[in-house]
């Protein structure tokens, strides 16, 4: 018996990505930033992307660092100060996730790569949101036991029909 069903979830739109990255924020650590700790997450999610060894893999960490990302832009915007320039940040992690995104694509031959996109995005969504409130030393949640996200695009690449190659 799945934990979550991607299917059975109403329509999924980028504004309800958005408001899950902002309601998990907001739970964890009140949108409070230290740029610096988001470096460090992202620069974690960059180096789980060139370790993925599988379609889903891939899958997972491209869009586990978007939601990083978005993330750090949503708390850049609460915690405006015009003394400070994230513009070379956001510009920089952009520009690495808009290249992920697009091997991504690549690799996703298949008319049906919004909806996959969309689905998976629901998992990271759901899975993140199992996440306890504690925060390690380096400011990251602690996982606890939540599903395995990975494993879960990999059973919805299979029910889609797509395989999950071996890059």
């Amino acid at each position: 018996m799945k934990l979550f069903d991607y299917k059975r979830e109403p329509e999924y739109s980028n504004n309800d990505w958005v408001r899950a990255i902002y309601d998990f924020n907001r739970i964890r650590n009140g949108l409070k930033l230290n740029i610096n700790k988001e470096v460090l997450m992202l620069d974690e999610e960059l180096i789980e992307f060139n370790e993925a060894k599988t379609l889903a893999d891939l899958i997972d960490s491209v869009l586990d660092t978007d939601y990083v990302f978005q993330g750090s832009k949503i708390k850049i915007a609460f915690n405006y100060r015009p003394d400070e320039d994230n513009t070379e940040f956001v510009n920089k992690y952009s520009k690495l996730l808009s290249e992920r995104y697009d091997m991504l694509l690549v690799l996703l031959d298949t008319d049906d790569v919004a909806n996959i996109l969309r689905w998976s995005q629901k998992i990271i969504a759901h899975c993140n949101s199992l996440k306890t409130k504690k925060l390690d030393n380096n400011g990251k949640v602690v996982k606890g036991k939540i599903p395995n996200a990975t494993d879960m695009i990999a059973e919805m690449l299979k029910e889609r029909g797509i395989e999950n190659i071996t890059l």
